[in-house]
């Protein structure tokens, strides 16, 4: 039986915008790499004092398009920054980007996506890091890609992990009703995926090996936004929704805007720990000087 419970205790970081992602420095753990308003930037920030948080460096190589947003990001398992894009008029369009921090030459790549025109998160995949899986935002799907490390480059489509739109046609009894989008996605330690239903007031565990549905975990708000392992144990599950607009169609007691814990699931679920971005140390005395 899964238990849900408002999260507390919570620290608060204050950003000079709302967050795109927050990804850990190797280096040091009061350190993180944060985007907002396609401005990425390394701040310190220790969460037990809750100290106000300092900004240690901009990274004014990256430049993006004036038209593309930042959506989403996460580091690989090489400590290289990766993250999403969309169109900012409104067609669902986007780009995935590669950041490679060099003390001469950094290095900011387009990561051409076969198959998918707007991507909504990646998780690596547990066991081979030469394969990632990815949202494909506009058709309800999660693709596994095969990644060449050495090149740094995305290879090909190696298959459909998962197929929303198809698995919830044959799905009885009907889970949510109207439109739901697959939302950020995290993985645990077995490589199974947890990813929300944004829309579909859901959490789904999915072996994406066999495309298939192994736990479904209902949450009292309709619009399921991401989900990320923490926690002492790293066996903590946090989901974050968002509320309901005032001319939207949601049910009377919606929960949308709270972040929920999941907890007691059965003994060995368990989060993989997330990558953190590496500085290359002449990067760091270069900075430091």
């Amino acid at each position: 039986m899964t238990d849900l419970e408002d999260c507390k205790n919570l620290v608060e970081f204050q950003s000079p915008g709302t967050p795109n992602f927050v990804v850990p420095d190797v280096h040091n753990n009061q350190n993180f790499v944060i985007a907002y308003h396609n401005r990425i930037e390394t701040v310190k920030w220790n969460s037990l004092t809750n100290d106000p948080s300092q900004v240690l460096k901009i990274f004014t190589d990256i430049n993006l398009p004036a038209n593309e947003a930042i959506n989403y990001g996460i580091a690989d398992t090489s400590g290289a920054l990766w993250f999403g894009t969309m169109r900012t008029d409104g067609t669902k369009l986007g780009k995935l980007w590669t950041y490679y921090p060099h003390p001469r030459a950094s290095v900011l790549k387009e990561q051409k996506l076969p198959g998918i025109d707007l991507s909504n998160g990646i998780a690596w995949h547990v066991y081979n890091k030469e394969i990632f899986y990815c949202i494909d935002y506009v058709n309800n799907k999660i693709l596994s890609y095969e990644y060449d490390v050495v090149k740094r480059k995305v290879k090909r489509i190696t298959g459909i992990a998962f197929d929303l739109e198809s698995w919830y046609e044959l799905h009885s009894p009907r889970l949510y009703y109207g439109h739901a989008r697959l939302g950020r996605m995290t993985i645990d330690t077995k490589g199974r995926l947890w990813v929300p239903l944004n829309g579909g007031s859901h959490v789904l565990q999915i072996e994406p090996r066999v495309s298939a549905v192994y736990e479904i975990i209902r949450i009292p708000a309709v619009k399921v936004n991401a989900c990320v392992f923490g926690g002492i144990g790293n066996n903590v599950l946090y989901v974050s929704t968002l509320k309901c607009e005032t001319n939207e169609n949601c049910p009377d007691g919606d929960q949308g805007g709270s972040i929920f814990t999941i907890t007691n699931f059965d003994k060995g679920v368990k989060g993989e720990d997330a990558s953190p971005f590496v500085f290359p140390s002449l990067y760091n005395k270069r900075n430091k000087s």
